[in-house]
């Protein structure tokens, strides 16, 4: 799911060319700081000025992040999202939101090596699922392992599994103001044009990316 969201935003800008003003340098490192701000905080207007996308387009690339976390927070919780209600969804794509925001980077200069601009991207990994779930699980063992050991039948297992949605939703939205940040961590970006001008990112910088700004290898889900 994570690779097929992440391909999608890099297969959007790949198509693109660079009709920015100035030096290559400056437009790659303007490009990647836009794409993130677009996709992290929804700021649209530099990425639509850049990459010539549209308010829709735009959107659609925050709608999709935004969509994969919501879903990623709904596994590592164990929430069923095949039972949960669209208002519930609705929920956990707020807190997602609220996750995003809170994604901390800085975009440092580009710098050319060889034929190929280098651009440094430094994450500082969010704590959430460190301190989140701990809680989950007590919540789950205290509340809920014994009554889904004991539910009998289809009806009682979906009307459970909604209410751990929503005691879940309400403990994990308690710990968003209680994110910090673990150390810093550099990762690299590589932008190559081909003979037409157009330039793009790879799949597999994106999903770095990512990963490293929701942490997502200190969590369960990974």
């Amino acid at each position: 799911m994570k690779k097929r969201l992440i391909a999608g935003i890099s297969a959007a800008v790949m198509a693109l060319s660079l009709n920015g003003c100035g030096s290559a340098a400056k437009t790659y490192t303007d490009y990647v700081q836009a794409v993130m701000d677009c996709t992290y905080k929804n700021e649209q207007e530099k990425y639509i000025d850049l990459t010539d996308a549209d308010a829709t387009e735009a959107q659609a690339v925050y709608d999709d992040e935004i969509d994969y976390i919501a879903e990623l927070i709904c596994y590592n919780f164990a929430v069923d999202t095949d039972v949960i209600n669209d208002g519930m969804m609705t929920g956990y794509k707020a807190l997602a939101r609220s996750l995003a925001a809170k994604a901390k980077y800085t975009v440092e200069p580009a710098v050319l090596s060889g034929k190929v601009y280098h651009i440094t991207v430094v994450c500082e990994p969010m704590d959430y699922w460190d301190i989140a779930l701990p809680e989950i699980e007590a919540l789950y063992d205290s509340e809920f392992s014994e009554r889904f050991a004991n539910a009998e039948g289809d009806a009682a297992l979906d009307a459970l599994e909604i209410e751990w949605g929503t005691r879940v939703l309400e403990v994990a939205e308690g710990f968003v103001d209680q994110i910090s940040y673990k150390s810093p961590v550099n990762t690299i970006v590589e932008i190559s044009t081909d003979d037409d001008g157009r330039y793009g990112i790879s799949d597999k910088n994106w999903v770095d990316i990512d990963d490293l700004l929701l942490d997502l290898d200190s969590n369960t889900g990974e």
